[in-house]
């Protein structure tokens, strides 16, 4: 068991844990739902509610965008940079998630990181491609 653990690319163990990290939003999600008295679909007028539910959407959102261009950069660059760059873009939500529940205006401490981390897939994506 331990040998298969260890024999996992890092840059999936780290996109393993994006996905999970997506999961735990979701989770979150109806948490606040249950404490604060929504049942789906409502969001209702609870700040806190609302402000996980747009943690988790954005995550979600920019996830569709993350993995096409993260499997890319794999593919050309290997499973050591993509473990970097996997991991930045996760440290970059955790973040991001933590600043937009303490007080919205702190999201941009991890939304931009993670905005910098997809150009710089991108543009490391069309390198290898050209």
């Amino acid at each position: 068991m331990l040998q298969f653990l260890i024999s996992i690319p890092l840059s999936l163990t780290s996109l393993i844990l994006n996905i999970l990290l997506i999961l735990i939003f979701s989770l979150w999600v109806g948490r606040c739902r249950k404490k604060y008295h929504s049942p789906p679909p409502e969001i209702g007028d609870n700040i806190k509610l609302q402000i996980a539910n747009r943690i988790h959407y954005n995550s979600l959102e920019l996830f569709i965008l993350y993995f096409p261009i993260f499997a890319i950069f794999v593919a050309f660059y290997g499973d050591f940079y993509g473990a970097i760059v996997g991991f930045l873009f996760l440290i970059a939500r955790i973040i991001f998630a933590l600043g937009y529940w303490k007080n919205p205006s702190y999201r941009s401490f991890g939304s931009i990181p993670s905005f910098i981390t997809i150009i710089i897939l991108i543009v490391f994506d069309l390198i290898a491609i050209i």
